[in-house]
């Protein structure tokens, strides 16, 4: 579990015990007057844990660095934020051939590969991810399929890649 306010939360799924649809549920994490959950994550240890924020700041880190705890507790630190940094918008488990796509307030999107993103450790505040106006912020990160390169490649590729592509498709029918 991953805050707005950047603490995060690991606990075994066995903590959570089945209940029928008309519960209440149990406390994942106990949060903060000013804080609210932001992101529920299956770890997965080959891929790696994605936070970003509102000023555009992000990493990725091994969920090795995160402890097992047990649920309803505080948490700890997965990012701190910072005038710098922002509060937490994004947290994502991604892989290593994954895509992300950034969104800000005033309309400007970015779509990035997860590798390039260095994978650093739990305790550092990040780096920055995209550039932001005055007055803008980040509102969104969210994982997207990878691109196929080779079709990215075709698409931009001028003249050339249009007729290759126009002799692989079928006539319309009329």
């Amino acid at each position: 579990l991953a805050t707005r306010n950047g603490t995060s939360l690991r606990f075994g799924e066995t903590e959570l015990r089945d209940q029928g649809r008309a519960t209440r549920g149990v406390i994942g994490i106990r949060l903060e007057d000013d804080d609210k959950l932001e992101s529920l994550e299956i770890v997965n240890l080959k891929a790696t844990f994605f936070i970003c924020t509102e000023n555009g700041y992000g990493k990725r880190t091994n969920f090795d660095e995160y402890r097992d705890q047990h649920r309803g507790g505080k948490g700890i630190y997965a990012l701190r934020p910072s005038d710098r940094n922002g509060k937490v918008v994004g947290a994502h488990t991604v892989m290593e051939n994954d895509a992300l796509m950034l969104i800000t307030a005033k309309g400007k999107m970015i779509r990035m590969k997860v590798s390039d993103i260095r994978v650093i450790s739990r305790v550092t505040q990040g780096m920055r991810l995209i550039t932001l106006d005055e007055g803008d912020l980040l509102v969104s990160a969210t994982t997207v399929e990878p691109e196929d390169d080779e079709q990215f490649e075709s698409e931009s590729g001028g003249d050339n890649a249009a007729s290759a592509n126009a002799e692989e498709q079928p006539p319309k029918a009329q």
